[in-house]
């Protein structure tokens, strides 16, 4: 019964995982786009669009390929959408 419960309850989450240049336009336009598409990932499993909330951010220098290229991971999260 406890899981079920829990089930109920739990938010919608949607995540990203990928690899970024940082070239011209640089490392906050790229991570920026990580948290748009985590966000949408996480409405598109059924978050409310208004109480979606990015609950990690992980970057990982790639020192083995050229330029500044990181792989960024970003986790959103939120509360069920309520349809009537």
């Amino acid at each position: 019964m406890a899981d079920a419960f829990g089930a109920a309850i739990a938010d919608a989450s949607g995540a990203v995982d990928r690899v970024y240049r940082y070239g011209p336009s640089g490392r906050e336009s790229c991570l920026d786009e990580a948290r748009q598409l985590a966000t949408d990932a996480a409405v598109r499993a059924g978050a409310d669009p208004a109480r979606v909330r990015i609950t990690a951010v992980t970057e990982v220098p790639l020192s083995h390929l050229p330029g500044e290229t990181c792989r960024v991971q970003v986790k959103a999260a939120g509360p069920l959408e309520v349809r009537a």
